[in-house]
């Protein structure tokens, strides 16, 4: 049985919102849940307010360990991907892919996405989505993780007003719509 991750995710990209209903076959459970390597069962269960209307098989499927020589490889393409990665691209590829495995090593890779998104400034449009994901995105990594990674400074600007970004606190952020 995978583990859930402590704190919600908002893993709505599996319905709609996040741009994984334009890849059907995309659907990043790990961002729900801790999949450790193993063999696990899934099915899709639709339902409404008077109950169950659609149910798929089980289907059974494996993850596997990566071997760290690979990782090593993949890590450094994923850093040089999101140097021209358009938004849509971190929060339907790099970011999710990068939240597999939470470690020092993939914040590392995600520090630039985050100074980029989560420094103070004015959001317009699709901004405010973009920073609301990116923002949310460091739930997937433990406190410990991010304070020996990202600088005390740094962590209570994008946390604010202490750092700490699994209390579930938001710092005010001027948001203009159109």
């Amino acid at each position: 049985m995978p583990k859930p991750h402590t704190r919600d995710l908002k893993v709505a990209g599996c319905v709609s919102g996040f741009g994984f209903e334009s890849l059907p076959s995309r659907c990043p459970l790990h961002l729900a849940y801790r999949l450790d390597p193993g063999v696990y069962s899934i099915r899709l269960t639709g339902s409404d307010k008077s109950g169950v209307f659609a149910q798929s098989a089980w289907t059974e499927f494996d993850v596997w360990a990566c071997p760290p020589e690979v990782r090593t490889k993949w890590l450094q393409s994923m850093a040089r991907q999101i140097e021209s990665a358009r938004p849509g691209d971190l929060i339907r590829d790099a970011v999710p892919s990068l939240l597999a495995w939470p470690d020092d090593r993939a914040l590392t890779v995600l520090l630039p996405i985050y100074s980029r998104w989560l420094r103070k400034r004015r959001l317009v449009n699709l901004d405010v989505f973009i920073y609301g994901f990116v923002r949310d995105s460091l739930l997937a990594f433990d406190d410990n993780v991010l304070r020996r990674v990202v600088p005390t400074t740094t962590l209570i600007e994008w946390c604010p007003p202490q750092g700490h970004c699994r209390s579930g606190t938001r710092g005010p952020r001027e948001v203009v719509l159109p």
